[in-house]
């Protein structure tokens, strides 16, 4: 079971309702999408580097007007284009294509995320679209958490699993682009955060080690197919804010690195909960002795 917190008082939104737009979101986001992965998938370069399709930009061009359309009050954050600002003090954080670049070499592991977070800052809605392997994952504050994939009749309640041992946990690490060493952020007592030092130490501590990346190894946790993952730092909001729902709502926690609930710090672990502390003793301790 997590140790969350108890839920905060969101005033009279109804958030079932705000799920129901989030999933329309998701349909018209794989009208776009599917299309654009079977089709012309070559990236450009933004900035930072990282790179970006037409169908991306597209993707977020139609979220944001079915979500001007039904909530015009409220702010938009996505990927692709300049933050809306809203008068409600709610903000939609949308990722329209995570793991873009899965998405541009053909792999079906990629996903449009939809999060809502509070006035309070905190994700309160999340939903999560994989068209090209046929998954869905969404969920409430106070709600239970549901998958939807090719073989299921129906949607089925997810749930974290009950393992309550390092020694027995399957986790899964995402180093990031060129296995780099180290990210500039570091830990609270300040330990420099060493991707390939946390890879190592957890692999010797866990049952079996997996390689996942971007929103999937999150979701696996909330499903209790996974029970640790522990991302790449240098996360953005929009990789995050629609995954603390899902996860929370399966019974499992997601905090950055040092345990706080701040879904835009760049940090993410989730676990089903019994093993947060100890997942994050063992990612500490890598750190510490990686200097």
């Amino acid at each position: 079971m997590s140790d969350a917190a108890a839920p905060e008082d969101d005033g009279a939104r109804d958030l079932a309702a705000d799920l129901h737009i989030a999933l329309a979101c998701l349909d018209r986001a794989a009208e776009i999408s599917v299309p654009g992965w079977l089709g012309d998938r070559t990236p450009t370069r933004k900035a930072d580097g990282s790179p970006v399709t037409e169908t991306d930009i597209a993707c977020e061009e139609a979220i944001r007007a079915l979500l001007a359309a039904e909530r015009p009050a409220d702010g938009v954050y996505g990927e692709e284009r300049p933050t809306t600002a809203g008068d409600s003090g709610w903000q939609w954080v949308i990722d329209p294509i995570d793991g873009t670049s899965n998405f541009t070499r053909g792999m079906p592991v990629w996903a449009t995320l939809i999060g809502l977070v509070s006035p309070q800052g905190r994700p309160v809605v999340g939903a999560v679209g994989a068209p090209a392997l046929g998954m869905r994952w969404w969920a409430h504050d106070g709600g239970p958490a549901y998958h939807t994939a090719p073989l299921q009749q129906a949607p089925k309640p997810i749930a974290v699993s009950h393992v309550d041992s390092l020694e027995r946990a399957y986790a899964s690490v995402a180093i990031g682009e060129n296995g780099r060493a180290a990210d500039p952020r570091t830990l609270a007592d300040g330990s420099a955060i060493d991707m390939l030092a946390i890879e190592a130490a957890i692999a010797r501590r866990v049952w079996r080690l997996r390689g996942l990346g971007d929103f999937l190894a999150h979701l696996l946790v909330a499903q209790g197919a996974l029970d640790i993952a522990i991302d790449t730092p240098g996360l953005a909001p929009y990789d995050v804010a629609a995954l603390v729902p899902i996860v929370t709502a399966a019974g499992g926690r997601m905090t950055t690195f040092d345990g706080a609930a701040d879904y835009a710090h760049g940090t993410a672990m989730s676990t089903n909960g019994h093993l947060h502390a100890a997942a994050q003793g063992a990612l500490a301790a890598a750190c510490r002795t990686s200097e």
